[in-house]
């Protein structure tokens, strides 16, 4: 039998508040990448859906990528543009060695 929505959001409001901030912040991080892979999956499905009910397919240009302005200091593979949310793997980085910001900058 399923638990009401209420007591299911109970649950997980408990668990999220047992956790630290770097704990919360990382887990933020994932849940909004998740739920943005949903979103840009269903403006596919709809774009896809609005392009068979007219005669011509909708174009989209894809928007290009930004050059990286932070890099990992540990792995630099690992790069982000400063451009929306604080990168997870760079609030962790930060928190473990304790360096700011600008210690990530790319020269």
């Amino acid at each position: 039998m399923a638990k009401p929505q209420s007591s299911i959001n109970a649950e997980w409001a408990a668990a999220f508040s047992s956790m630290n901030l770097i704990e919360q912040d990382l887990l933020l991080d994932e849940l909004t990448a998740i739920h943005n892979t949903g979103k840009e999956r269903r403006r596919q499905e709809l774009r896809s859906e609005l392009g068979s009910l007219t005669d011509r397919p909708m174009k989209t240009k894809p928007k290009p990528a930004g050059k990286p302005k932070y890099r990992s200091l540990t792995n630099p593979n690992l790069v982000w543009g400063g451009r929306g949310a604080l990168a997870s793997w760079l609030k962790a980085e930060m928190a473990e060695t304790g360096k700011p910001l600008e210690a990530f900058k790319v020269t």
